[in-house]
């Protein structure tokens, strides 16, 4: 087996992206004006933003440094090398049975690192054992639109500026590991990141003629296929040709993008299942804060909406373990909820008062990295830590 192979190979077992999924999509929705794969152009990074120290994450020779694993996790790793080959598709390691992800029913994270504004969207990068996370500041400008920065933690305790003008809220990973996936209100669109070189490329930009309203939060299958919610947190004054109701998208690899909820006002987290088969998607009807799932399909369309829990307080991010539960961010009470696959509650993580988001990192892909503040002043928000008994996924 080639060292490069055996490098992506190790990367899906760790989390870090999916291994190709055996289905092949099909296009079925119309047309609308989304650029899937335009020419990339820069992102422009400012020249205090640290540029992205990985040019070693495509190198064979460092194999063992740039996976982000230590070398005993890369043994560990090569023993689950051929259960997760037999398994097409998937993004955790073979396993026929998980631990309960919690050792207690109430948790708590502990705070690596506060002063920030308003962090969101983290997602974990195994080729370099770093997460990067959403750092939204105040609206600025007639249009009032927030500017972000993307900031760079790498264990056990460094932080820095990954991109200093980025415009992003909800982050995930391509299926190769080597792009950041960005939902950006500055261009209201869903972007891509080039993880060496920072080189920006548009994915979605608008429905129908129509500019999306604030792209936040967005799951990448392991086909590229792309689900993604637009509410108008971030729309600030665009009025202009906005499209008439926020929603929930599926962007195809052809580039064609169609609808998939229309129905719920302000759509926030997404998540799809570690086996692919399942879309969840949080948000607010009829004033309560609820989770959706819907079946995908082997073409990336997906089935109804099924409603999985009700009741919650301003539902957020969420992200999923490799046993299927769910952990889904409740912004009102800052708590972590975690279901199972049923909707049946486990148990809460707290973190601070408003939690935003949540992923699982770390060498073993089992510690949980919260995105939470208080929110009382500018400088409130932070990153929180919790290590559970399950693996999860990057975002």
């Amino acid at each position: 087996m080639s060292v490069a192979l055996r490098v992506g190979l190790l990367l899906c077992v760790a989390g870090a992206g999916a291994c190709a999924s055996a289905a092949k999509r099909v296009g079925t929705a119309a047309d609308a004006s989304v650029l899937h794969d335009a020419t990339a152009r820069d992102a422009g990074a400012a020249p205090d933003a640290t540029v992205a120290g990985d040019s070693a994450a495509g190198s064979s020779v460092d194999a063992r440094v740039t996976s982000g694993l230590p070398d005993a996790s890369l043994d560990a790793a090569d023993k689950n090398l051929d259960s997760a080959i037999a398994i097409p598709g998937s993004r955790c390691p073979s396993q026929a049975h998980y631990p309960a992800p919690l050792s207690a029913s109430t948790l708590s994270a502990t705070k690596l690192q506060g002063g920030f504004n308003f962090t969101e969207g983290p997602v974990w990068i195994a080729a370099s054992g770093v997460l990067l996370f959403s750092d939204l500041q105040p609206a600025a400008g007639a249009q009032a639109v927030q500017p972000s920065v993307i900031r760079r933690f790498t264990p056990p305790g460094q932080f820095d500026v990954w991109l200093a003008s980025a415009g992003t809220n909800g982050l995930a990973l391509w299926p190769d590991g080597k792009k950041l996936v960005a939902c950006t209100q500055d261009q209201q669109d869903v972007s891509s990141y080039d993880l060496v070189t920072q080189q920006r490329q548009v994915l979605a930009t608008s429905y129908l003629g129509k500019h999306l309203h604030s792209p936040n939060d967005v799951a990448v299958r392991s086909d590229t296929t792309l689900y993604f919610t637009d509410p108008n947190f971030q729309q600030g004054n665009r009025t202009t040709d906005i499209t008439p109701a926020t929603a929930v998208y599926r962007v195809a690899a052809s580039g064609s993008i169609s609808v998939v909820d229309d129905t719920i006002t302000n759509p926030n987290g997404i998540a799809l299942s570690p086996d692919e088969a399942t879309l969840y998607v949080d948000g607010t009807s009829a004033g309560e804060g609820q989770v959706w799932k819907y079946a995908v399909h082997a073409d990336g369309s997906t089935g109804p909406a099924v409603p999985l829990v009700a009741g919650l307080r301003s539902p957020d991010g969420m992200t999923v373990d490799c046993a299927g539960n769910l952990y889904v961010a409740e912004y009102d009470t800052g708590k972590v909820h975690v279901y199972a696959p049923s909707g049946a509650e486990l148990g809460t993580i707290a973190a601070s008062l408003h939690t935003t988001n949540a992923a699982f990192g770390g060498a073993d892909g089992k510690t949980l990295f919260i995105t939470s503040g208080d929110g009382s002043t500018a400088g409130s928000f932070g990153l929180y830590a919790v290590q559970l008994a399950v693996p999860g996924l990057p975002y």
